[in-house]
């Protein structure tokens, strides 16, 4: 269904992704979110071990800076969680219509280590191109619901290959230096 995507077109693999190359199956995990203390676990029915996870950006708690899954909305969660289920890669869906103006389609490293699996941001057309069917704003509704279980895994064989290459830079940020009063 899928031909090979466009760097910064339709994917860009996330600064703190493990470089490498893997090929494999696809299955959806909904949000991607495994948080033990709620309960909650977008893994569970699924079976990602050796697979490439799709996951949605965001949390069930919508747009809420104060839900009880804001902490895990950071990709850096997905990540581990996604790590921890076994998959060799993570794909994170965009939120922006044009991926160009999304958060994920811009490349930069927090200096807090590697992820252990690929990880990458994938444009929505992307998705569509990829599932087919069910449209991505269904799987958005299988999310929400939490019956992404009854999606079957997406077709074929996909490969992702990521090679990121971090650059030590001397940077400053102090923009000043006041005197004290202090004689000494």
């Amino acid at each position: 269904r899928v031909g090979q995507l466009r760097l910064k077109d339709d994917w860009l693999p996330l600064g703190f992704s493990t470089n490498g190359s893997f090929a494999g199956s696809i299955e959806f995990v909904g949000f991607g979110i495994t948080a033990a203390e709620q309960n909650y676990d977008d893994y569970a029915g699924v079976n990602a071990k050796d697979k490439i996870v799709v996951a949605l950006s965001g949390t069930p708690d919508g747009e809420n800076p104060h839900g009880r899954f804001a902490r895990y909305e950071d990709v850096r969660w997905k990540a581990i969680a996604a790590r921890n289920a076994g998959a060799k890669g993570l794909l994170v869906v965009a939120r922006e219509q044009n991926f160009s103006d999304d958060r994920l389609a811009t490349l930069r490293y927090d200096n807090a280590g590697e992820a252990g699996i690929l990880v990458a941001g994938i444009s929505r057309q992307s998705v569509e191109d990829l599932f087919g069917s069910p449209s991505l704003a269904e799987l958005e509704k299988i999310a929400a619901a939490k019956t992404q279980s009854s999606i079957q895994p997406v077709g074929g064989i996909y490969s992702f290959s990521v090679s990121v290459d971090r650059r030590e830079v001397p940077a400053y940020n102090v923009i000043g230096v006041l005197e004290g009063s202090d004689p000494v």
